[in-house]
């Protein structure tokens, strides 16, 4: 998406454009606790996609399917491992 100049000058212009952002990039925590909570991060995210590629292969509605993945995750992780067990499944 491509931002002009005159709606990143105009008060509020740029925040209501741009809502979520994705960073691809490479992560290197600067200690050990940071490490270990990306490792557990990451965990919890592979359980989670593969417990919504079985709910999904049961039939399991899909609003039914977001409501259990967001108690284990945060909503936007949440979303994000459906998506990625709806591709895969």
């Amino acid at each position: 998406m491509c931002v002009s100049r005159y709606q990143m000058l105009k008060p509020g212009g740029a925040s209501r454009l741009i809502e979520y952002v994705t960073v691809t990039g490479r992560l290197e925590p600067l200690t050990e606790e940071d490490y270990m909570k990306l490792v557990r991060l990451a965990h919890e995210f592979r359980k989670a996609v593969v417990y919504a590629m079985r709910m999904i292969a049961k039939g399991l509605d899909s609003n039914a399917v977001l409501g259990e993945l967001r108690l284990m995750l945060n909503k936007a992780y949440g979303n994000s491992a459906f998506k990625l067990a709806r591709t895969a499944a």
